[in-house]
């Protein structure tokens, strides 16, 4: 094979990385071998990859932190498009147990209680989760090919946001990534017992046809929230400030950061967001409504 330059070389991992990012093929990760696969098939780059990153210190686990993409340094199943033994199984569970009690689905089977309920936990979550997952039409052949390890980040990032479709589930992850948020760590938010607190707006400055507006959440009184924001002298003391008392704060600061990212731009940090007035409006109606954002935007 010819020998390229650093420079050529770069541009080949590069393009490669964001060629996938946008593809039908990508699902919120990365491994060096599926990059490596993809680039042979669209003739980006016919020998391994990987080596030709480590060779000009490209570092693709860098570039997914940069980008909000998890990156897997390990390949696995997901690189040949199959789902490993242990996912598989716990759909066959799931069916039997919905007809029989767990004795004869274990003895049927010839597996272990202890692994069984193992594995379950690993790739679905608690029951809880993993009945929400099959409630919203899911089982997990379903799923894309993925590192076993994301298996049940996945299927709990499915179950928080109430996903139905491998296209809304690639829609969701786009737009954390867009927001500057790893998608795989929204299991912060609990389904039992989730604190509730406040959603809070200020508008930071006001133009003709675009505003800048600072959307966050606080488990404290608003009024302390409010004076640190003009203590800190990010908003004067006359701007417009909202808040709206909510059950599950992290969960409609997530709707809601994903619907600006969608209709305005991020301009600062995580929180502050350009849009025109009229998305201005549409975030002031919600916060004096009673309906979570998803709820009030149908």
């Amino acid at each position: 094979m010819q020998s390229l330059g650093y420079k050529e070389s770069v541009n080949i991992c590069r393009d490669a990385f964001d060629k996938f990012l946008d593809s039908d093929e990508y699902y919120g990760f990365c491994t060096p071998g599926i990059l490596s696969k993809y680039a042979v098939k669209k003739g980006i780059y016919p020998g391994k990859l990987s080596v030709l990153a480590n060779d000009v210190a490209f570092d693709f686990k860098i570039v997914c932190e940069e980008q909000n993409v998890y990156f897997c340094p390990a390949c696995s199943k997901a690189l040949n498009n199959m789902h490993p033994e242990k996912v598989l199984s716990c759909d066959i569970v799931l069916k039997l147990l919905a007809e029989h009690p767990i004795e004869y689905v274990l003895k049927k089977l010839k597996i272990k209680r202890r692994t069984t309920e193992s594995n379950l936990y690993q790739i679905l979550g608690s029951a809880k989760i993993r009945n929400k997952f099959k409630d919203l039409g899911w089982t997990a052949a379903d799923l894309p090919f993925l590192p076993t390890a994301l298996y049940g980040k996945m299927v709990r990032f499915i179950v928080e946001h109430d996903i139905t479709t491998l296209t809304a589930l690639k829609f969701h992850i786009n737009q954390h990534m867009k927001v500057g948020m790893n998608w795989w760590q929204s299991g912060n938010i609990k389904l039992t017992e989730i604190a509730s607190g406040f959603i809070y707006l200020a508008v930071v400055d006001s133009y003709d046809e675009q505003c800048s507006i600072k959307i966050g959440l606080t488990e404290r009184e608003v009024r302390h929230r409010h004076g640190e924001h003009i203590r800190d002298k990010r908003i004067s003391r006359d701007s417009l400030f909202l808040s709206k008392h909510v059950s599950y704060p992290s969960r409609e600061e997530d709707d809601i950061k994903i619907y600006l990212a969608d209709n305005g731009s991020l301009i600062k940090g995580r929180e502050e967001f350009l849009v025109s007035p009229k998305v201005l409006l549409i975030v002031k109606n919600y916060l004096i409504s009673s309906k979570p954002f998803k709820e009030f935007l149908l």
